[in-house]
């Protein structure tokens, strides 16, 4: 058997086996439509509640073109919500990254929730109050986060564990714009799902106060998610590694 051959598709299979990523910063869309694809507006846009993408609510984070914008013109309906169709792409045995941007103008409590088919699993939110999550039993400050400024640009780095039904927990830092030089404004480690999720199934962003106040807006941008092998995994990974290494220098000595 030829080992060095061998190398290769290990080195191939590899990076294969956790290359599982979307990245979505909304710059192949046309200005003032509806995303699609992976991404499902929920109720359809109707005349004064829409959800399109825009290229005045792009994040100054990355040199892109389009964010999407969030408006709500009319009070007595629900907020409209951005879904994003992740299932069957992730591993509900590996951990997951999660990162977007995000422009909390003048709306209530703009929402970020990673859900199964059925429920939230982490829900992430902008309040007058703070940065905070939902724990199951309530909403609760992300660290020391005790404010949060309107038309205000943040990033968001997520990292979720794998999922379980005991246990689920993230991670998460929040990075404040800042003119250019962004800065650390909420950290917060090992924190609860809103509850244990079975699947990573979908991405929503949402409003999560409704019906709304009339003219609310946010926007979002540069959505991306990967997936984080566990523990075990680096071990298989390094032990791959080390087998062709050995393999090489065996060929080598002969």
């Amino acid at each position: 058997m030829n080992y060095l051959k061998s190398i290769p598709l290990i080195a191939l299979l590899i990076p294969a086996a956790y290359a599982q990523s979307i990245y979505q910063d909304f710059d192949s869309y046309s200005n003032g439509v509806e995303p699609d694809g992976m991404w499902t507006v929920q109720p359809a846009n109707l005349g004064n509640q829409t959800v399109l993408t825009s290229n005045t609510h792009q994040s100054p984070f990355t040199a892109g073109v389009n964010g999407v914008n969030f408006i709500d013109n009319e009070s007595i309906i629900s907020p409209a919500r951005l879904e994003g169709d992740i299932s069957g792409t992730f591993d509900s045995g590996m951990g997951a990254q999660i990162s977007f941007d995000m422009y909390t103008g003048s709306a209530t409590q703009p929402s970020f929730q990673l859900r199964n088919s059925t429920d939230i699993g982490i829900q992430v939110l902008s309040t007058s109050t703070g940065w905070k999550y939902n724990n199951g039993s309530g909403l609760v400050a992300i660290g020391s986060s005790t404010s949060v400024s309107a038309s205000t640009w943040y990033h968001i780095e997520i990292t979720s564990s794998a999922l379980d039904t005991e246990s689920d927990t993230f991670d998460i830092t929040i990075y404040d714009y800042n003119g250019g030089s962004p800065v650390i404004v909420a950290v917060g480690t090992d924190l609860a799902f809103r509850n244990n999720i079975d699947a990573y199934a979908a991405a929503w962003f949402t409003n999560a106060v409704g019906p709304p106040a009339t003219g609310q807006d946010f926007a979002i941008d540069n959505f991306s998610m990967s997936q984080v092998p566990e523990s075990s995994s680096y071990s298989l990974i390094a032990g791959l590694l080390g087998l062709g290494l050995f393999l090489v220098r065996r060929r080598k000595g002969q």
